[in-house]
């Protein structure tokens, strides 16, 4: 399992040197403008994570078309530089009734990179409550197979979406590495609250005995925890066991 260590605008050089030596690539967030400089000393693969609802951006959503193109022309740039081989995009959310699935395909298809990859989503997106896509099998399926792109599976995401909807969670993480995931994300969950906070691992109910056995030996596993650097170790000492 290669293990890898989320990297955001806030995280700085001196905060991640006591970790970024125990894994084995970044994945950063491609926060318009961010560049990343200090990753530049690192010897490691760097995989590029799109701006998403937070910052306004909502591939689903043919209003937000301008916000859109900035997004992944950001992420395919930074792609670029550190030539990643990767780049995450969340297919955005049902803000009204112009927002579909089909407009996001379209989108994905009109600023086509091979090296997207679609990430699962939970049920809801708090706290608008807007409808996710892409929280179940088959539009995963779908939109990969439509727009030929790789699939990134968030667990955290993808375990929250099974309670809401009252599907056996484990049932749903194996249907979903069968279709062949490229990337993984993990953290811990806090399933009674009812929503997607990432936390970290053994921070929320995720049964991660249950779940290590069922992630593929190759896989490429982003730790997307908040940096309590501690933690961030056990959790990196437990998926190496």
């Amino acid at each position: 399992m290669n293990i890898g260590l989320k990297i955001v605008p806030q995280t700085t050089e001196s905060s991640a040197q006591e970790i970024i030596g125990l894994v084995d690539f970044v994945e950063v967030y491609a926060k318009e403008g961010e560049e990343y400089a200090w990753l530049r000393g690192y010897d490691l693969p760097v995989i590029v994570h799109c701006e998403h609802s937070e910052d306004g951006v909502n591939l689903s959503n043919p209003n937000e078309e301008e916000r859109n193109v900035k997004a992944v022309s950001w992420a395919r740039r930074l792609a670029d530089s550190f030539q990643s081989n990767r780049i995450i995009l969340h297919p955005g959310f049902r803000k009204h009734k112009g927002c579909s699935l089909d407009r996001m395909i379209e989108f994905i298809n009109e600023h086509h990179d091979k090296r997207y990859l679609i990430e699962t989503m939970p049920f809801l997106l708090y706290p608008e409550n807007g409808q996710l896509f892409c929280h179940d099998t088959e539009e995963v399926r779908e939109v990969s197979q439509r727009c030929g792109i790789g699939i990134c599976l968030d667990f955290n995401h993808s375990i929250g979406s099974a309670v809401h909807r009252k599907v056996d969670w484990k049932t749903f993480i194996a249907e979903l590495i069968a279709l062949g995931p490229t990337h993984y994300h993990i953290s811990d969950v806090d399933i009674e609250k009812g929503d997607e906070v990432h936390l970290n691992l053994f921070d929320g109910q995720i049964d991660f005995h249950a779940l290590k056995p069922m992630i593929p030996e190759s896989a490429w596993v982003t730790l997307e925890t908040p940096p309590d650097r501690e933690k961030q170790k056990q959790s990196i000492r437990f998926l190496r066991q």
